[in-house]
């Protein structure tokens, strides 16, 4: 490991949203005061430079996500002016120039090949803010769209503020502003939710031709409103039922399950005209325990250097944030122990529907891989675990007890 770099991505956070979901356990603060865009933008590169400096090596970035918050708060100038200054950092393949958005144009599939991921997430709720060619101009090439569902009760009871009619017109939008490769979170196992109205939700979702789906069980997170004041979820039997259903539907119309929650659409399905790969280039570096730079308020960092792994992460809230410099915006750090960096790996690559290559555990974590098979002889024998030519992954039967096999490899 000593003389190997994984892939390096690079994470931005924009932590403001209008207000707080009730199941939220992420890094977002409601919005008191206007945003102060160019100071924050400021902040964020600042931190950028400060990490480039203390980690002092040339890498390449191979996929850029803009996370939140409701990072469609910010105008796309201001977006245009972050992304080009990290273009000015960093050596990283341009967009080809219609960014990938024309999927009947074959003539793009060699640029669409080569050029890096940028991805922003957007909250419907605050669409009329939002003007999509813009943030398609400043080299956003991929969105990831909040819907979560399509059905009004729902979204109510999840505290979201759109409402489907909302949901609708941010898909429109985003696809008339010329992108295609669009990304719809939905959420499933919902307060009162049958698999009729979870299958809707899809069907919905599906009629509008995304490239990508995200399917993400509502599970309760600790700090959060759901963790003080639990909804009625539907049990453990019906939610599995409901899921089966839902990977029988996305499958039906060519999408692939290639990580427990992320259907891409699947190239090599009937009237698609091109071979793009629309796995998310992004998670799938965090899954396959690749590194990545993490800037803004509460943002975590990986980062692999001299055969250590460490993690370090930011201020997290925004005023002290933006307040502090250089080495007092970091708001502590790990170094990780060989128990942890096997953890995490196989917490990660596990969770991905072909698994990884064998030779993949010595590349990230330093540790022999023959010594690391003897971990996994339990599970493999209890058909929760196989090994197939040089790859290794959960059987169907396995990938539903992902925490109970990582108990069984490392009990303590």
């Amino acid at each position: 490991m000593d003389n190997f770099q994984p892939p390096l991505s690079l994470y931005i956070h924009l932590p403001w949203c209008v207000k707080k979901c009730p199941y939220c356990d992420f890094n977002s603060h409601p919005l008191r005061t206007e945003i102060d865009q160019p100071q924050y933008i400021d902040s964020l590169l600042s931190d950028l430079d400060y990490d480039l400096n203390i980690h002092s090596y040339p890498r390449k970035i191979t996929s850029i996500f803009i996370g939140g918050g409701t990072p469609n708060l910010f105008s796309g100038e201001s977006i245009n002016r972050l992304l080009s200054e990290i273009r000015r950092r960093f050596s990283l393949d341009q967009p080809s120039r219609n960014n990938g958005n024309s999927i009947n144009d074959n003539s793009a599939d060699e640029n669409w090949a080569t050029e890096i991921e940028i991805s922003m997430e957007v909250n419907p709720g605050t669409v009329e803010h939002t003007d999509f060619a813009d943030y398609r101009a400043a080299g956003v090439n991929r969105l990831s769209i909040g819907v979560q569902s399509f059905h009004n009760p729902h979204l109510i009871h999840l505290g979201r503020m759109h409402n489907s009619a909302h949901a609708k017109r941010a898909i429109l939008a985003a696809k008339t502003a010329g992108f295609t490769n669009i990304n719809i979170d939905l959420m499933h196992a919902l307060p009162g939710q049958t698999i009729k109205q979870a299958l809707r939700d899809l069907e919905i979702a599906i009629d509008f031709a995304p490239s990508h789906l995200s399917l993400y069980q509502l599970t309760i997170e600790p700090n959060t409103f759901f963790h003080r004041q639990p909804p009625p979820l539907p049990g453990d039997d019906y939610v599995v039922a409901m899921q089966h259903k839902l990977r029988e539907l996305t499958n039906q119309y060519g999408y692939e399950n290639y990580e427990i929650s992320a259907y891409a659409k699947n190239a090599h399905a009937k009237n698609v005209h091109t071979a793009y790969d629309y796995r998310g280039k992004h998670n799938l570096n965090y899954w396959q325990f690749g590194d990545y730079l993490g800037i803004g308020a509460g943002a975590h960092s990986k980062i692999t250097q001299g055969g250590v792994v460490k993690r370090y992460w930011k201020q997290k809230h925004p005023r002290l944030y933006q307040n502090a410099k250089n080495a007092a915006r970091i708001g502590g750090m790990q170094t990780l122990t060989s128990r942890e960096l096997l953890v995490e790996f196989l917490l990660g690559g596990l969770r991905l529907t072909d698994g990884f290559d064998r030779q993949l555990i010595t590349a990230r974590t330093g540790q022999n891989c023959e010594s690391v098979l003897k971990l996994l002889e339990k599970p493999i024998n209890e058909n929760l675990i196989e090994v197939i030519d040089s790859r290794i992954k959960c059987t169907a039967h396995g990938s539903q007890f992902l925490n109970e096999i990582l108990l069984m490899i490392l009990p303590d």
